[in-house]
């Protein structure tokens, strides 16, 4: 399975190289091209948020909430023979179910499913580890590894 770091690295998680650090380190000094230093630090972490959006597929918001009321039509009409009500939507409930998706969308430990949307966990654990490889390589960066990669 091949997943994807900011700015296209591709990963094989199964055949992982031998310099994957280095890859890293070598991408977030191309992430940061251009910034001052003084950045450093916004530098590592906006790159650690992107790392976890490409990770997860977070995607665009307005598909991510089409989707939810998709997923509630599709319920609705599977288990009721009915089309939810306007109300159903325009709801408190509907708003914080759309937050709680955003929420685990955005956090490091994450469930990742296959194709037909069951969790594998040999899969997960693998892309787990490598996301914290990831984060222990940016956060080990300096400015000086910056000229040695340029």
């Amino acid at each position: 399975m091949i997943i994807d770091f900011p700015r296209s690295l591709k990963i094989d998680i199964d055949n992982v190289p031998d310099d994957f650090e280095g890859m890293i380190q070598k991408n977030f000094a191309e992430y940061t091209k251009g910034t001052s230093s003084k950045f450093t630090y916004q530098d590592k972490l906006s790159y650690i948020d992107n790392m976890v959006d490409e990770l997860h597929k977070s995607g665009d918001e307005w598909d991510a909430v089409k989707d939810l009321l998709l997923e509630r039509f599709e319920y609705q009409l599977d288990e009721w023979g009915s089309l939810p009500d306007r109300d159903d939507f325009e709801s408190i409930e509907f708003m914080q179910e759309c937050y709680q998706k955003g929420r685990e969308d955005g956090r490091l430990y994450y469930q990742f499913r296959d194709e037909r949307g069951l969790v594998d966990h040999h899969v997960y654990e693998k892309i787990m580890k490598l996301e914290y490889r990831a984060i222990r390589a940016v956060m080990e960066w300096e400015e000086r590894n910056k000229e040695c990669q340029e």
